[in-house]
């Protein structure tokens, strides 16, 4: 009997026998007062059968298949035998509850009516007791006159559905009112087609009291029927099992959670009854295996058979050791998939053994554990690879405690201290470097930012050495200051050569300007003389032309023009001087306004060329030398228009701005650039055409265009078609740093 501790406390202290049956006849639990009446013992009791133990055991049986039959008997006179030969008078009330015919549960209460007390005395306990087990069970009875649609309750009835018998109705329609809404249909149905088929039923089902609230019941039915078939009257029974429906409900509520929390947590679990050789699985390890429960041959033998090959000796062995010295074991393993994926896997086991030390089951858990072995690899990797790194690397590393302890240091830092720096104040190092010391003091009151600073520090053999480091602050996870780590670098050497740099460089300055002078000078000194061929040249062009014949004359232009020619020359060089020389203040700058201004300065030019000019896109701000970025501008212009074969030659100034730069391009409609020379052009002196040809230039105009350019940080390129023209491209970053700074 499934009853309350409470509920065993009041039937094991009954005088009255309390015997419960089965369908079949079978004693499954008995009271302490059917021990004693029959001097057997309550294990020997159970499992025999009821009726044997009366002097008419045809009689007993008779009462047995009634009970079953019609739900309750009363006051059933027959004679207990008890083991030593005796014989008592008992009287039986009966009444079954719980479940189908075939789980259906039969309560005797077996009175001895030769005790010394009154009839009336007697019978009144018997009845005392009936109702007692009656309301410790919450079972009570109910007879349904059919043919005058009258509905008779008991007492517990009325106390299950909580309503007052001078209010009920006492019909069957009363009787559904009470029933749940959603279960109605379904108690109209099964009682309706009981009678039809001439057949008991038995249902759970819900009410709902007059206060609203719900509760199950499991109900019994049987109806008689008269000599020609007609249904008389039904009776049954009815338990209120509202208790056990919240527990199962609880329990399937709990299960779900359980599933569901194995199935986040990927935990399975499993027993292994080792009499049968059984395994039972919990669906999420069936989930971890990836294996079919159908296909799954639930033995030992099949779940060795799902562990990885290599690992398959050291489970079964580690297994039977466990069992032999009945202790628990936990083990991670491998299991191998069958598309041949490895998982990792954590198990822990228990073995449970009967009374004789014998081992009985297995129980334990399974954890897929993939995701984290496969993490710790990639942890293993990442450290071996940055203790590697930390190794290989030629720079100083150390890490210093809250203290200015130092704690950790990689090979160089080893090899550069000593073996013995860890756990020596990083002061000791810094002696007579104290101002430069101090200032890392930010990083330990949590200032994130990277300090750097150099020192002079003695190396293990006692030589000094200049050291650059590059401080930082440890933080653990709640942001607290841990200690500090530091990189350094020996920059003796370098230092040196700095130095060095320095005197060369300002040798060089020196040299340079005695060189500009020179240049200035030596292009003074050239220019007078060149000024004297092409003045003198004129004046015998102009004063001897009848005394010169045709070639003479020739020669004397020629000397003229060469003398033009190198005075250019030297204008060009001066200029390509001044431009690499010279630094001017970076600005702002409108470029469509530079642009404009360019144009007024070759507005003659243009006129005189005819040419049309056509500004096209957006002209950002940009950041750059005024000066220099008009120079550009006119050389391109004024060489898109002098190398054209056209009478309108026809230039386009575009502006492209994009995130990193501003992309500016100079297109003509002239006679074109062979890709062959698409390099050479911005080489110094690099001319594609004879003096005579097109303005007869130096070839030093694309060679500052591309000094320019290269100063602004900027790229400079050019595309063209034979015939067709060139757009020569160039690139202003929208960061630019000035040459100074």
């Amino acid at each position: 009997m499934c009853i309350t501790k409470y509920a065993r406390d009041i039937i094991e202290n009954l005088h009255t026998s309390i015997v419960s049956v089965n369908y079949e006849g079978k004693i499954t639990d008995v009271n302490e007062a059917m021990v004693n009446v029959t001097g057997i013992r309550r294990k020997d009791l159970i499992g025999t059968d009821f009726f044997g133990y009366f002097t008419e055991p045809s009689l007993a049986q008779e009462v047995c298949r009634r009970v079953f039959s019609e739900g309750s008997i009363l006051q059933y006179h027959l004679v207990l035998k008890h083991i030593n030969g005796g014989k008592t008078d008992v009287v039986c009330d009966s009444f079954v509850f719980n479940g189908a015919l075939e789980n259906k549960t039969a309560i005797f209460i077996v009175r001895n009516i030769n005790a010394d007390e009154s009839a009336a005395g007697k019978l009144k306990k018997i009845r005392e007791s009936f109702l007692n087990m009656r309301q410790i069970f919450r079972i009570g009875n109910w007879e349904f006159d059919i043919v005058n649609n009258k509905l008779q309750w008991s007492d517990e009835i009325y106390t299950i559905f909580e309503i007052d018998p001078v209010k009920f109705g006492a019909t069957y329609e009363a009787f559904l009112d009470a029933v749940h809404p959603a279960d109605r249909e379904a108690v109209k149905s099964a009682y309706e087609n009981s009678l039809k088929n001439r057949t008991p039923y038995e249902m759970e089902h819900r009410i709902v009291t007059p206060s609203r609230i719900v509760k199950y019941v499991l109900e019994d039915c049987e109806t008689f029927y008269d000599s020609e078939g007609a249904p008389l009257r039904s009776v049954g029974v009815m338990q209120d099992i509202t208790d056990r429906k919240q527990i199962e409900n609880m329990l399937k509520e709990s299960r779900s959670r359980l599933v569901e929390a194995q199935h986040i947590a990927h935990i399975g679990n499993w027993e292994l009854d080792i009499v049968e050789n059984k395994v039972i699985w919990s669906n999420e390890v069936y989930y971890i295996y990836e294996t079919d429960p159908a296909s799954f041959g639930a033995t030992y033998a099949d779940f060795i058979n799902a562990v990885h090959p290599a690992d398959r000796e050291a489970i079964d062995s580690a297994y039977k050791d466990s069992v032999i010295k009945k202790i628990p074991c936990s083990l991670d393993h491998r299991i191998l998939m069958p598309d041949g994926r490895v998982k990792y896997v954590h198990e822990y086991w228990k073995t449970f053994y009967d009374i004789d030390g014998v081992p009985v089951r297995s129980a334990g858990t399974v954890q897929d554990i993939t995701a984290r072995k496969q993490a710790e690899e990639k942890l293993r990797i990442l450290s071996s690879r940055q203790q590697a790194l930390l190794a290989a690397i030629p720079d100083i590393i150390m890490e210093v405690d809250t203290n200015k302890i130092y704690r950790w240091a990689n090979k160089a830092g080893l090899e550069f201290f000593g073996d013995d720096v860890c756990g020596k104040s990083a002061d000791f190092y810094f002696a007579g470097e104290e101002k430069v010391y101090d200032l890392v003091n930010p990083i330990f009151q949590g200032d994130e930012n990277i300090v750097y600073l150099e020192s002079w520090q003695k190396r293990k053999d006692g030589e000094n050495r200049l050291l650059a480091w590059w401080c930082r602050s440890l933080k653990d996870g709640a942001g607290n200051v841990t200690g500090a780590i530091s990189s350094a670098r020996d920059i003796t050497k370098q230092k040196q050569a700095e130095e060095s740099l320095k005197i060369k460089s300002e040798e060089l300055t020196a040299v340079n300007k005695e060189l500009e002078s020179f240049v200035t000078m030596a292009a003074h000194d050239l220019k007078e003389p060149l000024r004297g061929m092409q003045v003198f040249s004129q004046f015998l062009l102009d004063d001897y032309s009848e005394k010169l014949d045709a070639t003479g004359k020739d020669y004397i232009r020629r000397i003229a023009l060469g003398g033009k020619r190198a005075s250019m020359l030297i204008d060009d060089l001066l200029r390509l001087s001044r431009i690499s020389r010279v630094k001017n203040p970076y600005s702002m700058i409108d470029s469509g306004k530079l642009v404009k201004k360019v144009l007024g300065q070759l507005e003659h030019f243009i006129e005189k060329k005819k040419a049309k000019i056509k500004m096209a896109g957006k002209f950002p701000i940009v950041f750059g030398d005024d000066i220099k970025l008009k120079v550009v501008f006119n050389n391109l212009i004024s060489n898109g228009i002098i190398y054209s074969d056209k009478s309108n030659p026809e230039i386009k100034i575009k502006a492209e701005d994009s995130e990193k730069e501003v992309r500016f391009s100079v297109e003509d409609n002239g006679i074109g650039i062979k890709e062959e020379y698409f390099e050479d052009i911005f080489k110094m002196f690099k001319r594609l055409h004879s003096s005579q040809e097109y303005g007869g230039g130096t070839g030093v105009g694309l060679a500052i265009v591309k000094k320019i350019i290269e100063e602004h940080n900027g790229k400079l390129w050019v595309e063209s078609e034979i015939g067709k023209g060139s757009i020569f491209f160039f690139t202003i970053p929208k960061v630019l740093k000035h040459p100074n700074n």
